[in-house]
Parts: C-alpha cells; structure tokens; sequence
C-alpha cells in the first residue's frame, strides 16, 4: 500500500514538475542574459576574426533559411495565426541581421553600426513581430483571411527589407545617443514582455513556448548588448551579443522543427483517419447492408430452420462482427479516448441491451493525460473485451467503464453486476479474453487486475504507471 501510494504521487507531481522544469530553463537563459549584459557593461570583451564572423554570420543565415522553410511548410497546412506572425517575426530579424552584418563582410554595402536609423527601426519591427506571437490569440484562419494576411505579412516584411538596402546604399542617417537608447530599451522590453507571456502560457498552450521564451529573452540581451553596453566595432568583431544571438537562432531552429514534426504526424494521423473512415463507409453501405439483408431473410427461414441451425447463427455473427468492426474504425478516429469508449459502449448497448455507462476522471495535476492514438487504441480494445465478458460469462445488466486520468496509478477501470469472475477462471487463465488483454495492458507498460468486487461483479483494472508509458508493441486479437 505504502508502494501504491507513493507511485501515485510521483504520478500526480510529474506534469507539475515538467512545467517547472520548463519554467525554470526560460528564466535561467533570461538571467543567464542579464548576466551577460552585467559583465559587458563592466569589462567589454570581443575577438577580432574576420574567418570566425564570417563562419557565425554564415551559419545564422542557413539556420535562419532552414527554420523559415519548415516554418513555412507548417503554415501551409495549418494556417494558424501564431504559425504567420512567427514566421513574419523570423523573416524581419534574419533580413535585419543579413543587411546590417552579413552583407558588409560580402563587401556589398559600406559597414554600418546599432546607431544607424534602419538598423533601430528594423529591431523594433521584429521585436514588435515576436511580441505579437506570444499575445496574439492562436486561431485558424478562415479561407477569405489567409491570402489577405499572409500578402499583408509579405508586404511588411518586403517595407522593411526596402527599407533597410535604401539605407545602407544611401550611406545610412545616424541617430542622436538618447534616441539609440530609447529605442533599444523600448525593443528589448517589448521582447522581455513577450518572453513573460510565453512563460504564463507553458504547460497550457504550444509545447514549445519555454524555447519561444528562451530566445525572446535572449534576443533582448542582444539588443541591449548592441545599443548600450558594448556597441558592435569593426566588422571582423566577435562579441559576447553574437553568443546570445546564436544561442535564440539555434533555439529558433529547435522550435521550427518542433513544429513541421508535429505537423507532419498531426497531418499522417488525419490521413489514416480518413482512409479509417472511408473503410467504415464502403462496410457500411456495401458489406454490412447486404449481410442485413441476409439477416433478415434467415429470420423468415428461422422458424423451419430453427435458431440453431449453422446459416442462422452465421448470419448473426457477421452481421454483429462487421457492425463492431465499423464501430472500432469510427473509434480511432475519435477525437478522444472518452469519445472513443462511449462509440463502443453505444454499439454493445443496442447489441446486448445492457447498460453501459462511461466516465472520465479528470486530471488534477496540470498537465494533459490524454493516451496516444497507439494507447487509445488498446484502451478501448481491453474495455470492449471487457464489457463482452461481463454481459456474456457474468450476466451483466450495468457496466461502468472509468477513464481515469486522475492522481493514481489506475487508467481504465470496467465494473458490472454480473455474477462475477470466479477464482478458477482467475488462476487457469484459460481462453483468449484475458492473456490478450493482459498483453495489451503490458503493452502499455502497465499490467491487468482483475477481481471480483466487493458488492459482486467483476472489477477489471488497468494500471499505468504515470511516467512508465511507452508506445504499445503488436499485440495480437
């Protein structure tokens, strides 16, 4: 009990401790930042190498142009808001960063320094942009919108990119020290405001916000570094501000692959589901109608054949396998697992005329519960075994089916009022029924409990532990 116990709190602090462990990563870069910041405004360090800038300023414009592309591949499928202002937010600092650094070591455009007027304005357009991704709402965007913002985005970010190659061919206009500094305290704590929003929304918004925070903090670090501490010298400097830059780049990166990952999975598991449903709809209208047909015509010949007879009792099974086989394939593409159970709780209670009543017990501890498609799959399988069992062996007139998500270690729960598993059937473990689902439970990296209750009935358990689960292996049935 004291083992129980204490595996069900690991299990209940464990989202908990992954949202301050991600917190806790944004803020040490935001103080790592401001470290930096401390040190070069007491003692200002850089290393003059030409070789070095060139492989940095290099290396900054291929990861800049990789993540803009998987970027732009996300957005193309999903056409979220977030996905746009992200992408907008990217194009304005990596073009900045491309005119004002990589192009004078091309020898194109005569080196210019933070105190020019486009360089200012362009940091504080990108600041804004990525401030605008960590507040701005995260929605779809309908059909009429996306080709309207997506020109409007494009458009900004051309104004700028114009904005900065007049500058530097025109020789670049200088600004007065305090409007330098105002504005680099503006764009650097637009950016600190937009790593605090990312932070508040870790662990209840995108699974990549305590990166999104990380790099607004360290970009921030870079503007001040540029504008007040040590202003960027000859071209051929290497400052501790490029550190902070490569470090927000590479997290950049992280994120843009992060997201085109998820996309890709999000957009084959839509396929799946939808060849799932397309499967479901041939059965229906083709095999599952004709089997009805042949249903009813054996039950005209029932009364001279007998309810017995061979071609009755198999017209019944495949009318019953292939309505539960429609039913299984609506079920996985199911939004969730809840839904999912209740699909084929639905089906075996017009089957069976029982009972079947499915809950879900929420999680309490922070952090989202709900099993992988993989998982779900073998859930649902395990409580349609199940609910069959308790209605056909114990008798069953109500099955309870429980989703448990809550502070335990205990995942699904199926109790009846039947007469209840007998301990001979516990200890033989003969048939099918129980060893199949006792290797789907394993396959869940959990195992299957099964007594009989305390009132009657059976309780069959399957336990998870919270930080054990692991992708199911093949599992036969």
């Amino acid at each position: 009990m004291v083992v129980a116990g204490a595996a069900g709190s690991a299990r209940r602090r464990w989202p908990a401790v992954a949202i301050k462990t991600k917190r806790a990563f944004a803020i040490t870069v935001g103080l790592l930042s401001a470290g930096v910041i401390g040190l070069e405004l007491v003692r200002p360090l850089h290393i003059a190498d030409l070789g070095a800038r060139a492989a940095m300023e290099s290396a900054l414009a291929l990861s800049a142009l990789v993540s803009a592309f998987l970027l732009a591949s996300r957005l193309n499928r999903t056409w979220r808001r977030r996905d746009l202002l992200l992408l907008a937010a990217l194009a304005t600092v990596a073009l900045t960063d491309f005119a004002f650094a990589g192009l004078p070591l091309l020898g194109v455009v005569n080196p210019v320094g933070p105190e020019d007027s486009g360089w200012l304005v362009c940091t504080l357009v990108g600041a804004v942009a990525l401030a605008a991704v960590g507040l701005a709402p995260d929605r779809r965007m309908s059909s009429n919108r996306r080709r309207a913002l997506a020109i409007v985005a494009i458009a900004a970010v051309g104004v700028v990119v114009s904005a900065e190659l007049f500058n530097l061919l025109s020789g670049g206009s200088r600004t007065s020290s305090a409007v330098q500094q105002v504005v680099a305290l503006i764009s650097s704590g637009v950016l600190v405001l937009a790593g605090i929003a990312f932070v508040q929304r870790i662990g209840r918004a995108e699974a990549d916000g305590w990166l999104m925070a990380g790099v607004c903090f360290l970009l921030a670090g870079d503007v001040l570094l540029q504008h007040l501490a040590a202003s960027a010298g000859a071209a051929d400097w290497v400052t501790p501000g490029d550190g902070l830059r490569i470090a927000a780049y590479g997290m950049l990166l992280v994120v843009a692959v992060g997201r085109y990952s998820r996309t890709a999975h999000e957009t084959a598991r839509a396929a799946l589901n939808d060849e799932r449903e397309r499967i479901a709809g041939d059965l229906h209208d083709g095999l599952a109608q004709d089997l009805t047909c042949i249903g009813i015509q054996a039950q005209a010949l029932e009364s001279q054949l007998g309810s017995d007879h061979p071609l009755i009792i198999a017209a019944r099974s495949a009318l019953v396998v292939s309505r539960s086989m429609i039913v299984d394939l609506a079920a996985r593409s199911a939004p969730t697992t809840a839904a999912a159970l209740r699909l084929v709780a639905a089906e075996l209670e017009l089957r069976f005329n029982v009972q079947v009543h499915v809950v879900v017990v929420a999680d309490t501890g922070g952090g989202p519960r709900e099993p992988a498609p993989a998982e779900r799959e073998q859930l649902v399988r395990i409580a349609r075994e199940a609910i069959n069992n308790a209605v056909q062996h114990g008798r069953a007139r109500h099955v309870d089916v429980v989703l448990d998500y809550g502070g335990s270690d205990r995942l699904l729960l199926v109790s009846d009022d039947g007469c209840g598993i007998t301990e001979s059937a516990l200890k033989s473990g003969n048939g099918f029924g129980l060893p199949a689902m006792q290797a789907r439970a394993e396959s869940l990296g959990g195992r299957l409990q099964t007594r009989r209750g305390a009132d009657g009935g059976t309780r069959l358990e399957v336990l998870v532990p919270r930080g054990g689960r692991r992708a199911p292996v093949g599992c036969r049935g």
